[in-house]
């Protein structure tokens, strides 16, 4: 259990009641919450899982502070499918190696021969793709894939 005073800082060693220093830590060791309290020590409880988005504000109810992750299951589920998306690379190889496996090669050259010279030269000599690309972004619009096709096609290019 983690003890912290009402402003979330860490329990100190010793606090000053009526006249008198009190040690903390056996307090704590024994999780004598009572007289924690009494000294101004609360227990401090974050509930498990992911938290992509935060957590949300401490509330103290029944004399323990606690926190959640922050926003919805599928608003927390979204962050780290973003997340996810972000870390996913490849090399140029393994997306042309992908591409030609799933029958879009030719789609998608025909496509980066009318994108922007930005995009060509991305295309041409970057050493890494990343997912979170705006050019990948927008060869998947203009390909019509999906996010679920995209992130699909950087699975099998990963492996390649």
């Amino acid at each position: 259990m983690l003890y912290l005073t009402a402003d979330h800082s860490p329990a100190p060693e010793f606090i000053s009641a009526g006249g008198m220093l009190h040690p903390t830590a056996p307090l704590i060791e024994r999780d004598d919450t009572a007289r924690l309290a009494a000294l101004g020590l609360y227990p401090h409880e974050t509930a498990p899982g992911d938290a992509p988005l935060g957590y949300t504000e401490w509330v103290l109810s029944d004399g323990v502070y606690s926190r959640a992750p922050a926003g919805t299951e599928a608003e927390r589920a979204e962050a780290l499918a973003l997340a996810a998306r972000s870390a996913m690379t490849c090399t140029p190889r393994q997306a042309r190696l992908a591409l030609l496996h799933a029958g879009l090669l030719e789609i998608a050259e025909a496509w980066i021969a009318t994108a922007p010279v930005a995009t060509k030269i991305d295309w041409e000599f970057a050493e890494v793709i990343r997912r979170d690309f705006g050019a990948v972004t927008d060869a998947a619009s203009a390909l019509g894939l999906t996010e679920a096709q995209v992130d699909s096609l950087f699975e099998l290019a990963r492996g390649l």
